[in-house]
């Protein structure tokens, strides 16, 4: 501890060293901004070959970070909160054609055993618009109602009968 004072206290009665400074300016830092650079290059062209691919170059990029978190449990829940949100805010795939014609449905959230316990099963996805569990009322935002999907579902329906009944 007293050798790393007195080696402080020698380099402040010397001085900064500049050409230490800039000879790694020149040197090591240069070097490390050219890689930089070479390498941003090539993430950048294969970010350009997905998007040749047909794949949408921000929804891979939305999965290269979830795929670079080390948590396994943070992983999860990010994962578990990004569906729940999208579920809640009414969005996701449709059915298109092509998917039709593949057989495929519209709801292609992967699920897996968990990790950490391999006796549990994962639930199948639902068929649009079902509930998957009992879900808590949002809390308003702005002043405005803040609707779950059945309610939602329920007030349009009873909006659209009260339509039909004045028309007839």
């Amino acid at each position: 501890m007293k050798r790393a004072n007195a080696d402080a206290v020698e380099r402040a009665v010397a001085g900064p060293d500049f050409e230490g400074a800039l000879a790694l300016i020149n040197g090591r830092v240069a070097d490390a901004k050219e890689a930089q650079s070479q390498a941003s290059g090539r993430a950048s062209q294969a970010w350009a070959d997905i998007e040749k691919l047909g794949v949408n170059k921000r929804g891979a990029q939305m999965f290269v970070r979830i795929q670079n978190i080390e948590d396994a449990d943070e992983q999860q829940d990010q994962l578990r909160t990004f569906f729940k949100l999208c579920e809640l805010e009414g969005i996701g795939l449709a059915v298109d054609l092509v998917d039709q014609a593949q057989g495929r449905n519209a709801n292609p959230v992967p699920t897996q055993k968990a990790k950490a316990e391999p006796d549990v099963q994962a639930e199948a996805p639902t068929e649009a618009g079902e509930k998957l569990e009992a879900n808590p009322k949002p809390k308003p935002r702005g002043g405005k109602p803040n609707l779950s999907v059945v309610d939602a579902k329920a007030q349009a329906q009873q909006h659209l009968g009260s339509n039909t009944d004045a028309m007839s």
